[in-house]
């Protein structure tokens, strides 16, 4: 199975002891760009009332809607520490999703990085005992609406909205870097070897 699960799910869906389960994190910065050049560039329609096109970075940031919030503050905490539609309402709600989080990547059998991806799946695939793939890539958003974004990327200017693009991220940067501590170490074990 694959797919973007969130806790809940892996927990009703994953046996630890039966399943191989993997992840790779994004760094959360650039997660939220990314989204953000995606947004404007789909045509699909939205489940709320947006228009992505017409927004600036910070704008599309503040945007307060659940069903964005969701994906836009902290979403990478949310996904791995519960759920989407958990919003945490105090600091000690949102360390206790971080910690969550930072238990479920313990669990996982694998986690990479897609910073690093071309070693970290190399890593995955020596550890399931297959060949290295070659994993071409693609950026699925057209070349005229990620210069667009970039344009509208006013996080590079202002400070205000730099100070959205870090709260939006700020929990979410604890859980990567401790996905970075574990793929730190598998690499330690590696070169030990």
């Amino acid at each position: 199975m694959t797919g973007h699960f969130t806790a809940r799910t892996y927990r009703q869906l994953a046996d630890p002891q039966r399943d191989f389960v993997f992840t790779f994190l994004r760094d959360p910065a650039s997660r939220l760009e990314s989204l953000f050049r995606f947004s404007r560039a789909w045509t699909g329609g939205w489940e709320y009332p947006i228009d992505p096109a017409s927004l600036k970075f910070s704008e599309f940031l503040q945007y307060d809607h659940p069903l964005h919030r969701a994906r836009v503050d902290n979403m990478m905490t949310r996904m791995l520490g519960g759920g989407l539609d958990e919003e945490p309402g105090s600091e000690e709600d949102w360390n206790d999703m971080v910690g969550r989080a930072c238990r479920l990547l313990d669990r996982m059998s694998f986690v990479g990085l897609t910073e690093t991806f071309d070693t970290d799946f190399a890593a995955l695939c020596e550890t399931v005992g297959v060949p290295a793939l070659e994993t071409p890539r693609k950026n699925r958003t057209p070349a005229q609406h990620r210069e667009k974004a970039v344009a509208d990327d006013d996080t590079r200017s202002n400070a205000a909205a730099r100070d959205m693009l870090l709260s939006c991220t700020r929990h979410d940067w604890r859980v990567y870097e401790h996905a970075r501590r574990i793929v730190s170490a598998r690499g330690s074990r590696q070169n030990s070897r």
